[in-house]
């Protein structure tokens, strides 16, 4: 509801393996190579098959996610989403894992998604 109802225009695009500063050449860098750990930027969640990889010699917090959602084409009140436990940005990862994007309406015309793919950082500590 506060951000528009997941709509949005995209009004231009930045390419970050065109390296106009130095900035964007160590974002690139962090983003893409590996360091000895991952810096977690973004919350997610490991799907089930990766969970004990990803949290072995990890250092992380859990975050709740749950909320509501809201349809101009399904019910005439908003429907409650099936709460998860998240793993919150700014944890420190051994192990990357792809996360996965969950389905979490309990009921519904259609399917409700949340976004649990990580976004990492490579870090050297």
């Amino acid at each position: 509801i506060s951000s528009g109802y997941g709509k949005f225009h995209l009004e231009g695009e930045m390419l970050l393996n065109e390296f106009d500063d130095e900035q964007t050449r160590w974002l690139y860098h962090g983003l893409a190579c590996a360091g000895k750990r991952a810096l977690l930027l973004s919350a997610s969640l490991p799907g089930e098959d990766e969970m004990e990889t990803a949290l072995e010699g990890a250092a992380f917090q859990v975050i709740r996610r749950g909320g509501f959602a809201a349809s101009d084409s399904g019910a005439e009140n908003p429907m409650k989403k099936k709460t998860q436990y998240f793993i919150r940005a700014g944890s420190l990862f051994v192990n990357r894992y792809a996360g996965g994007l969950y389905v979490v309406n309990r009921y519904g015309c259609h399917p409700v998604y949340r976004y649990g793919k990580p976004l990492f950082l490579g870090v050297n500590l």
